[in-house]
């Protein structure tokens, strides 16, 4: 796989871009009429053509993750060219063959689709392409999904760094709340599904943005969106899911009981194997705790919105023991800035994985129930479980036989008026 030209703007008219790392040119025009044949100054076709004969055009380069780069596509259609799309290729990485590689592409693609079928908030799969063999002359494996307008976490919270006066926090517990809760919404829809994604953080998170007054008030654009299934795994039920190492992931969001020996040095390496005894991977199946470990991911992702980590010499990453000096004032930093949130981010993020949360649905009927609590009000019922949510937790609680909470059963309990009173008026309407 040759190397990648992140040549590029947002200009206007239809100029696209070409990715051969050897090409000097910007932008070619392409006119609609020769779009189906045109080719770069350097010999490389434009247009990539996916398995459903659609021809695609490369806009500009938009980002890219261990697995892939991420481009906004335009797609040729007989009235012009329609925009926006997003063209992911995959890279192969630690020495992955042709035929690992057409695997990732369909198990991304089947993910995807998968994810977005179930409600979850995912871009929409679209479209794949993956070469006949490695002669192919077009021998990028590549997929075609929706285009999410928006920014990721990761760069919010940087544009944040820059603007916030000392003192004051990036995010407020309030607004930490909704992304949590929007966040476990889409991880349960996920882990319904048996998707693990494996690779939760604050690049792999999109807030859409609001473009019109329209928007403004739809409670769609108000949400957070999961991208990047490059690492994602299928858990089959009654199948032993053996843990995979050598996927693309970040160590700092990674869970303690999947990292790798040589992340560590070989003292911490020795304690880590006391530290974790039954929970070393070697030991222990994917499928007991595998649900623990996006909830992991997720926890510390919020964490990271409030208080950064530093990626390079952060004393808690890798996180090799429950607690040190390092862990506990972060810890204690947190819990006086957003005291009614902590104890759940708390709770995500243990280093032992039977003391977290161990589904999605759990952790999301105890932030939404403290939220509502701390937020709510009598005209205020966006805390609230409602439909599809409501009904699973409901049959959670039924199937593990066990007493609520006093909090939560409360919750529960206005949850179900305001659906009946929801279920009611839209009867009414329809007769």
């Amino acid at each position: 796989m040759p190397g990648w030209n992140r040549k590029g703007n947002k200009k206007s008219g239809d100029s696209f871009i070409c990715i051969n790392p050897s090409c000097t040119v910007q932008e070619t025009p392409v006119s609609f009429k020769e779009s189906t044949t045109i080719d770069c100054e350097c010999g490389w076709n434009l247009g990539w053509k996916s398995q459903k004969e659609e021809l695609y055009f490369l806009k500009h380069f938009h980002g890219e993750g261990g697995g892939g780069s991420v481009y906004e596509a335009w797609k040729r259609t007989p009235n012009g060219f329609e925009g926006k799309y997003a063209l992911k290729f995959l890279h192969p990485v630690g020495g992955v063959n042709f035929k690992q590689c057409k695997e990732k592409l369909e198990r991304e693609a089947q993910a995807l689709q998968k994810a977005y079928d179930t409600g979850a908030r995912v871009p929409r799969y679209i479209d794949r392409h993956s070469p006949e063999s490695e002669q192919d002359p077009n021998n990028h494996f590549f997929f075609i999904q929706e285009f999410i307008e928006g920014d990721n976490l990761e760069n919010i919270l940087k544009y944040k760094k820059k603007k916030i006066t000392e003192g004051n926090d990036y995010f407020n517990e309030k607004e930490l709340f909704q992304y949590l809760i929007d966040l476990l919404e889409t991880l349960h829809l996920l882990h319904q599904q048996g998707i693990l994604h494996r690779d939760i953080k604050p690049r792999n998170i999109i807030q859409k943005s609001i473009m019109n007054n329209v928007q403004r008030d739809s409670a769609e654009n108000k949400h957070l969106y999961l991208v990047d299934f490059g690492s994602s795994k299928q858990l089959e039920p009654g199948i032993d899911n053996k843990y995979t190492r050598n996927h693309p992931r970040t160590s700092a969001y990674t869970p303690p009981e999947t990292l790798i020996e040589t992340e560590l040095s070989t003292q911490q390496l020795e304690q880590y194997k006391l530290f974790m005894g039954e929970f070393r991977i070697e030991q222990e199946p994917l499928d007991k705790y595998s649900w623990t470990r996006d909830i992991y991911s997720l926890g510390i992702t919020i964490f990271e919105l409030l208080d950064c980590i530093s990626k390079g010499n952060s004393p808690v990453i890798p996180r090799w023991q429950p607690s040190d000096k390092a862990w506990s004032e972060w810890m204690s930093n947190i819990r006086q800035k957003i005291p009614d949130l902590y104890p759940i981010l708390e709770k995500m993020t243990r280093f032992y994985p039977d003391e977290r949360y161990q589904t999605a649905m759990d952790t999301l009927l105890e932030a939404n129930a403290q939220a509502w609590y701390i937020y709510g009000d009598r005209g205020d019922n966006c805390w609230l479980l409602k439909e599809k949510f409501l009904k699973d937790a409901l049959k959670s609680i039924d199937e593990k036989g066990i007493n609520l909470p006093l909090l939560q059963e409360q919750f529960l309990q206005k949850s179900k008026e305001q659906q009946d009173r929801e279920d009611y008026r839209k009867i009414f309407r329809e007769n």
